[in-house]
């Protein structure tokens, strides 16, 4: 067992020396990173994130099992196209905090439509506007929008326009997108 902060500062690493499997959970994927979401609570995220790839890299897997996705092998070169595509990923992440976000805001939304997999639109806009975390990301991708007008155009209209969330009259579904 092996700490693995970055995505989750209280994330772990499991890893089986004898067959040199790795399970990763949300610390690597085979394309892309999650959300760093120590950076929004005001604690370190992608120095440890950082951290988190150099002990992927110092055990030396064969294959690692991330939390999304299917297991990505040594031997075809993917867990080193993972490692890389998690560094890039990182750094722009970084690079463009306000961008970061929303991204982490529209993650917060599905992964509740997921979870509900259909709410009442006015249920729905009492949860976001009782989680805490949503003031926070709207605070710090665009603070000089009002709640409302952020959360409908920044937030739900990209997911909706892309088929991730669903809506009618009365309601919101999670989508397939």
């Amino acid at each position: 067992i092996h700490a693995a902060p970055g995505h989750d500062n209280q994330a772990v690493l499991l890893f089986e020396p004898a067959a040199r499997i790795l399970i990763a959970g949300d610390a690597l994927w085979e394309h892309g990173v999650g959300v760093i979401f120590p950076e929004f609570d005001g604690d370190e995220g992608f120095e440890p994130f950082e951290r988190t790839l150099q002990t992927v890299e110092a055990l030396h897997p064969e294959w690692v099992v991330p939390g999304h996705g299917g297991p990505v092998a040594r031997a075809d070169g993917g867990i080193a196209r993972a490692l890389g595509q998690a560094r890039t990923r990182v750094q722009q992440l970084q690079a463009h905090p306000a961008q970061h976000a929303l991204h982490a805001a529209k993650v917060m939304v599905k992964y509740q439509l997921l979870d509900a997999e259909v709410m009442p639109r006015d249920a729905f806009l009492a949860w976001a506007d009782a989680a805490p975390i949503l003031h926070r990301l709207h605070r710090q991708h665009r603070p000089d929008l009002a709640w409302d007008d952020w959360l409908q155009h920044a937030v739900l209209a990209p997911l909706l326009a892309r088929g991730a969330l669903l809506q009618d009259a009365t309601h919101l579904r999670n989508g397939a997108g």
